[in-house]
């Protein structure tokens, strides 16, 4: 695995700390509904999935980025 830049060590531990929470209270969604004995609205879980998407979106673009030593390496190829 290749190391976070010292700019991206904060965001990704925000992210990790975010994803924590989130998954908490999608637990706690998943127990209200059991409680309840009401379904979770369809329309909001289809908006959550979308959201999920896009960030699943953002960070395989951002783990496709190519690294100066990548771009280096291929000039000096030519």
């Amino acid at each position: 695995m290749q190391p976070l830049t010292i700019r991206q060590e904060p965001v990704a531990q925000s992210l990790s700390d975010t994803l924590d929470l989130a998954k908490a209270q999608a637990r706690a969604i998943l127990d209200n509904a059991i409680e309840d004995q009401q379904p979770f609205p369809a329309d909001l879980l289809s908006s959550f999935n979308n959201d999920l998407c896009r960030i699943q979106g953002a960070l395989e673009s951002a783990s496709c980025v190519k690294s100066n030593s990548d771009l280096t390496n291929q000039k000096s190829a030519f």
